[in-house]
């Protein structure tokens, strides 16, 4: 039964739904399959609004599809794992921060780790709800599996200041992995980024006014510089974002920050993108269709702009 698609129903619903809610009552909420979270969204509301349901059911002789206390309680339990995940995915959604690549794995190894978690805690009292984690946990093993066929992935983690070569160290990854990923990034460095060696890798000359050997040489004021990406990797790591980090310094690391802006202009996820398809459908209704392809650009882009400068900048009161 769907309550709805009743207007009696739904009303009769948000009534008894008051108890539950003191300021104004609940509809049921249905899941939507293209919308992250939406079945989380959707179990958490008919658990608040448990009493309304069984109440609707038998005023309208529905009896069969009350559910027993022991459904209840899977429910629940299914209830608390999704919505571990939903926060999870709530934050690689990035629907309020720019999500940078490097969480992507950090979210992958905490959301397998949970959905193991549960399966380990709950094979014997919710079989069903296990069997549907376990599908879960095979599909993102799957598409785990998927991140080593780029060196994105690892090149981004390396470049993370919070991460760098620690975070495998740190995590336990096997030894021949982490071996792989620093020859990975390496690899990434050296091909496309790193010196020529055979360049002359100094800083700019400077002129000095003393008589020494070297100024008389044409030496004094040059100072050869190391390999960026060693240097960095050996540095402590810090708390800031890869995205200030490298703005700030992108003069100590100018190689090095030229390949970190290459590589975290990757997306997290499609859901920004996504998120832009479902403007530009409110930009560009059936009964407006006459705007050429830069201005429809040119539209997004400065409604994108004012939205991120609208949170950044404080709003001034003109009293």
């Amino acid at each position: 039964m769907n309550n709805r698609r009743s207007p009696h129903r739904l009303e009769t619903f948000k009534d008894l739904s008051k108890s539950a809610q003191a300021t104004r009552g609940l509809s049921p909420l249905l899941d939507v399959c293209t919308r992250w979270g939406s079945t989380y969204v959707m179990i958490d509301r008919a658990i608040l609004c448990k009493k309304a349901y069984s109440e609707v059911f038998l005023e309208d002789n529905l009896t069969d599809y009350l559910l027993e206390e022991v459904e209840w309680r899977s429910l629940t339990s299914l209830r608390d794992l999704l919505g571990e995940i939903d926060t999870l995915t709530t934050v690689a959604q990035g629907s309020t921060t720019y999500t940078t690549i490097s969480l992507t794995i950090i979210i992958y190894n905490k959301v397998m780790g949970i959905i193991e978690t549960y399966i380990k805690r709950n094979r014997v009292r919710h079989p069903d709800i296990c069997r549907g984690a376990k599908a879960a946990y095979d599909k993102l093993k799957k598409y785990y599996a998927a991140t080593d066929k780029s060196p994105i992935y690892s090149v981004v983690t390396a470049l993370h200041p919070a991460m760098r070569f620690h975070y495998w160290i740190q995590e336990k990854w096997e030894d021949e992995y982490v071996i792989s990923a620093k020859e990975t990034v390496r690899t990434a460095w050296a091909d496309g980024y790193a010196p020529d060696l055979s360049e002359d890798l100094t800083l700019p000359y400077t002129p000095v006014s003393d008589n020494s050997e070297l100024a008389l040489l044409g030496m004094a004021g040059r100072q050869v510089q190391g390999d960026e990406l060693e240097g960095f990797v050996a540095s402590p790591t810090t708390s800031m974002t890869p995205l200030e980090y490298w703005r700030i310094n992108c003069h100590n690391y100018p190689r090095l920050a030229k390949m970190a802006r290459d590589y975290y202009a990757t997306p997290a996820t499609s859901a920004p993108a996504e998120r832009s398809f479902s403007k530009a459908r409110s930009l560009l209704p059936y009964t407006r269709n006459r705007l050429g392809p830069d201005k429809i650009k040119e539209q997004m882009l400065l409604n994108s702009w004012f939205q991120h400068y609208s949170k950044a900048v404080p709003t001034v009161n003109s009293e």
